[in-house]
């Protein structure tokens, strides 16, 4: 999966990916810049995305923030991997 240097976005899944027993699900835990300056998003689920803010495509200007990134820490995400992962165990099956 690896090539040109790259880093995957896909992390190892661990105890924390799980939904805890009160139900809650992916929250936002930090950030971190890729080697081409753009911001990707570490979650609690274990896996990382990219949030670019290229309007009009992608308007996401609290990413170019520190202090809107600071805020958006702790709060609900939506994996966009782990919407995913129901139906690749669809098509396995």
């Amino acid at each position: 999966m690896q090539e040109n240097g790259k880093v995957p976005s896909l992390t190892a899944k661990t105890a924390e990916s799980d939904r805890g027993p009160d139900g809650r699900g992916t929250r936002l835990l930090g950030f971190h810049q890729d080697e081409d300056g753009h911001w990707v998003a570490e979650l609690s689920c274990g896996h990382t995305q990219h949030l670019r803010h290229q309007p009009p495509w992608q308007n996401r200007a609290w990413v170019t923030d520190p202090q809107a990134r600071q805020r958006h820490l702790g709060q609900p995400f939506s994996c966009g991997w782990c919407a995913g992962e129901p139906a690749k165990q669809a098509d396995k099956e």
